[in-house]
């Protein structure tokens, strides 16, 4: 270790000569917290002398100990007790480091930065024997440092958890910043609210589905490494190839890409290549059906690339075919981006459209009275879209949560859900509760009896009610829902009711009132002992049948 220039003794220096070190790894500080320890100071003194460094001009580094600097900047203190040592730049990283990574409350960023610092002297496996950590651990810890800006700034809010910031910190920059943005858009453009955020498991399905790009569908040579001038890599050894990193990205040993930018860029200097070097006229064309969902780096590259909309695959017997070399392919068609397939452009073709020619050719009277009906049904089906978007805007941000959360439904498509053909299709034992719940007066909502017996609230029905009773009726709907799925299984339902429950109980706490939560509780609680004896007794009037 370094000259400490008065053993063991405390100094008092004036406050104005210290400066902060550019390497400490610890970047965030709780204003709140920083007020209590300013006022502990205050009233008790401090514990602990911070430990400094002499540096030129007569200024002294904070080795460690900058927390309590910034709380006697706050008491507006003009002096500080400080242990002066002598070190060397690579003792301060130690000691820094060290001192830092073993403090039970830090961060996750500032053990990320912490790690990233002794990585360029030390391996992982060093590390891990240092701190008594895995190798894993460090690895992701170190990941956590590649977060755009917002998304750290989110995690010291606390209103972005470490769980979540692992699923995306191995994707490039300009993937965060689109999945930041879906997260804001969810959250209303407000500050990150992590009860607003996707479950766990709906949010790292959509990351995988929407920036995981399976390698084996694209024809380009994954060794090639000229294919994109921005990143000279291979495919084969490239990080954001997913089968090189199985620690970060929890997939399988197939390979996936999670740059879809450098994958574009290959794909369309790839397409570039093959053009020039065929002999024949190849025609851009995707296999998409609409052109809105190609992305605009495509279009930018090629400008008349066809959608499926506007060429068919060529049949044998096809006399207008020409070749395609395909853009973006479908997996489940088969096609791979880059290859070259036979195409035609004749929509008069009868070959390639014989499935159109026959459905016009015959019964021209009754495919009028078809459209007709279908037009008909398009236009009640906007108007009644609208009166349910006017239903759903009555209802509370947090209900939409509620049910994107646990339900796994997008916005857009979680009224149809619940509300089939006009209608919110729930059983008799549901309409009872929503009646209890939302005070509606008996025979508000109608039952008919079928196989099973059903209530139906049609629209004019839910226009009529408030906000709070359509919200409660989402909720209660839900919850009931969830009931039934459990009452069918009562093994199943002990397994699950310990954890899920508790979950379903915390938005009825938010909605419900106390009495509406017993109201509710009564009929979605099933005590052991009561499932118990119905059963017995089930069995006691069977045998007196018998």
């Amino acid at each position: 270790m370094g000259k400490q220039l008065s053993s063991n003794t405390i100094q008092m220096l004036p406050i104005g000569k210290l400066i902060k070190s550019p390497t400490n790894p610890r970047k965030y500080f709780n204003d709140k917290e920083l007020t209590e320890l300013a006022e502990s100071i205050k009233n008790v003194g401090l514990q602990q002398a911070i430990k400094v460094r002499p540096i030129k001009d007569s200024k002294y580094e904070i080795i460690f100990g900058e927390r309590r600097y910034r709380a006697f900047l706050l008491n507006k203190s003009k002096e500080i007790p400080c242990i002066v040592e002598e070190l060397t730049d690579e003792q301060v990283l130690d000691i820094q480091t060290i001192e830092n990574l073993q403090r039970s409350d830090i961060h996750p960023l500032d053990e990320a930065e912490g790690f990233k610092l002794l990585r360029r002297k030390m391996t992982i496996e060093q590390i891990c024997a240092k701190i008594s950590k895995s190798v894993d651990y460090v690895y992701k810890r170190i990941r956590l440092a590649d977060l755009i800006q917002p998304l750290k700034a989110a995690m010291y809010d606390n209103a972005f958890p470490v769980s979540y910031a692992l699923l995306i910190c191995g994707y490039p920059p300009i993937s965060q910043e689109e999945i930041y943005k879906r997260i804001k858009n969810e959250n209303n453009n407000t500050k990150l609210d992590p009860a607003l955020l996707p479950a766990y498991t709906e949010f790292k399905d959509d990351i995988i589905s929407d920036f995981n790009n399976e390698l084996s569908q694209y024809s380009f040579d994954k060794l090639d490494d000229t294919l994109n001038s921005k990143r000279n890599v291979k495919c084969s050894v490239c990080s954001f190839n997913t089968a090189n990193d199985l620690v970060l990205f929890d997939t399988s040993k197939e390979s996936y890409c999670a740059n879809s930018e450098c994958l574009r860029m290959k794909v369309i200097t790839d397409i570039q290549r093959k053009i020039k070097a065929s002999t024949e006229k190849l025609i851009v064309v995707a296999d998409e059906w609409y052109i809105d969902n190609i992305h605009p780096d495509y279009k930018k590259a090629f400008p008349t690339i066809l959608n499926t909309q506007k060429y068919n695959k060529a049949k044998p017997n096809c006399k207008s075919t020409e070749k395609g070399i395909i853009l973006i392919g479908n997996k489940h068609n088969k096609t791979l981006a880059g290859s070259v397939i036979k195409i035609c452009l004749d929509k008069k073709c009868k070959v390639c459209n014989a499935n159109q020619h026959t459905s016009y050719s015959s019964g021209s009277t009754k495919t009028a009275a078809e459209r007709k009906q279908a037009n008909t049904y398009s236009d009640e089906r906007k108007i009644r879209m609208q009166e349910l978007n006017n239903i759903r805007d009555k209802l509370t941000e947090k209900v939409m949560h509620a049910f994107m959360n646990r339900g796994g439904m997008q916005k857009d498509i979680l009224i149809s859900a619940i509300l089939t053909k006009g209608y919110d299709m729930i059983n008799k034992y549901q309409a009872d509760i929503l009646c209890k719940v939302t005070t509606l007066p008996p025979g508000t909502i109608n039952t008919k009896a079928k196989d099973f017996e059903y209530a139906h609230i049609t629209i004019p029905q839910l226009q009529k009610m408030s906000p709070h009773q359509l919200n409660l009726l989402f909720l209660v709907n839900y919850l009931t829902k969830f009931r039934f799925k459990i009452y069918q299984d009562y093994e199943r339902y002990k397994s699950d009711i310990g954890t899920k429950r508790d979950r379903l109980k915390f938005y009825a706490d938010i909605y419900l009132t106390k009495d509406e939560i017993k109201a509710v509780e009564k009929e979605f609680t099933i005590p052991r002992k009561a499932a118990a004896k119905t059963k017995s007794k089930k069995q006691t009037k069977a045998k007196k049948k018998k």
